[in-house]
């Protein structure tokens, strides 16, 4: 009695997802890890000077709503989002809603982002 609802449900299948001569010659597309990583460094506002997104170091993100994400390591800048390090973990965030990233507990140096999305560091 098994053997018949199996080979019932194999012919379902098979007649759900047909197996073609392309679909099985279809080779992978393979993705550069970093191709769709923004940058790996900041510019500093009004300089020539640049800064590692690893030298960061821990750092606090203000929403824009005015919430805090405290205790967060930036990993990765993309085109419309940020990817952090929080306890373990990584998480990500629209750029949109980010107003600015404190960088240590320092208020004086900020990262912000211009309309376009790209970061740059301002020093108060």
């Amino acid at each position: 009695m098994n053997a018949i609802v199996y080979l019932i449900l194999l012919v379902a299948v098979m007649l759900v997802i047909p197996i073609t001569k392309s679909n099985l010659s279809a080779a992978p597309k393979r993705v550069s890890k970093t191709s769709h990583v923004q940058t790996d460094s900041i510019a500093i506002r009004n300089s020539q000077k640049k800064w590692p997104l690893w030298q960061l170091g821990i750092c606090t993100i203000i929403e824009t709503d005015g919430s805090e994400i405290r205790r967060a390591v930036i990993k990765e800048i993309h085109d419309y989002w940020v990817v952090y390090e929080k306890e373990g973990s990584l998480h990500d965030i629209m750029i949109e809603k980010i107003g600015r990233i404190q960088l240590g507990s320092d208020k004086a140096c900020s990262v912000f982002f211009d309309s376009i999305g790209k970061p740059y560091i301002w020093y108060n």
